[in-house]
């Protein structure tokens, strides 16, 4: 009899399928079946219905809302229907193999890039804290011509005197107090920037990166916004968000709404590389995008 309850519970077992991350178990015939059940979406490997999950190739990892989508990612086709996409992992693999030394040289010279870019920026931000210094002191002066100005006017209101001389001078004077003022509350905003651990990102500050794709061009201008282009129309990805924790992601958020009200966003995942350049741009799931950034601030010593 207890042999009996034992098979009964094996098979039982055997029939339910175990999600990976949760005590959470769905019938075999759950799985794959284009439906996310289990939480960690592990009931899904093989169709894109679970969101913000990730399928792996044989030779590398994709997003899982590209199973399926017409386009053969994985080198086996594996992403795609059975018949759909030929395997070409012997091809990849030997290609691979080829650009194992382009990839070292690439790094190489990306972090000899980085270290360079380190120094540059280091001055560049000490001479930015001593303009705003210059321009503090500069808008206390101003301060006080206007206070003497400012006297001088009331003055000659009282005495009924001819203010069509000294009116032209107050203005200049006002219109080059707004002028420190924002080149001050600039600077402000840059000091507060998150340019990484050793300021290694802090070269890209004024600097817009495009990648034609298309009839649509995407543009990023860094620590401030990315953006859609098409025509005369114009449409925003989001504003800069910040970097993650390990600083290996870019993000940009609070972009221009979709038809189901979702704000368009945008994530850049960096890599090593030799030189700014953005590629493999493409909308994951609705109004969220994904890039590849190569750059030489994320160059590690260790290869």
């Amino acid at each position: 009899m207890l042999i009996f309850l034992l098979a009964v519970s094996l098979a039982e077992e055997c029939a339910y399928f175990q999600c990976e991350n949760s005590d959470f178990a769905i019938p075999e015939e759950f799985v794959n079946d284009n439906y996310c059940d289990c939480p960690d979406g592990s009931d899904e490997p093989l169709t894109s219905a679970c969101p913000n999950k990730h399928f792996q190739c044989p030779e590398k990892e994709i997003h899982s809302s590209w199973i399926g989508d017409g386009v053969c990612d994985c080198c086996d086709g594996s992403d795609e229907p059975v018949g759909t996409c030929k395997d070409v992992c012997e091809t990849v693999y030997a290609s691979m193999k080829t650009n194992s030394q382009g990839s070292f040289m690439n790094w190489q010279q990306g972090l000899n890039k980085k270290l360079q870019d380190v120094i540059m920026f280091s001055q560049k931000f000490k001479n930015i804290k001593k303009d705003k210094e210059k321009f503090k002191n500069d808008l206390s002066e101003i301060e006080n011509q206007i206070s003497i100005l400012e006297s001088l006017k009331l003055a000659a209101q009282e005495s009924g005197l001819n203010l069509d001389e000294l009116s032209p001078g107050l203005e200049g004077v006002y219109s080059e107090k707004r002028r420190l003022e924002n080149l001050i509350e600039k600077i402000g905003k840059i000091e507060n920037l998150d340019f990484g651990k050793n300021k290694e990102f802090g070269i890209l500050l004024d600097q817009k990166i495009e990648l034609p794709i298309g009839k649509y061009t995407y543009g990023v201008e860094f620590f401030e916004k990315a953006y859609q282009k098409e025509d005369s129309q114009h449409y925003s990805l989001g504003n800069w968000a910040g970097f993650d924790e390990s600083y290996t992601k870019m993000k940009f958020t609070g972009g221009t709404s979709c038809p189901n009200r979702i704000s368009r966003e945008l994530t850049l995942n960096l890599v090593c590389g030799k030189q700014v350049e953005i590629s493999e741009f493409k909308e994951i799931s609705m109004c969220k995008y994904e890039a590849l950034l190569s750059l030489p601030a994320v160059c590690k010593i260790s290869f």
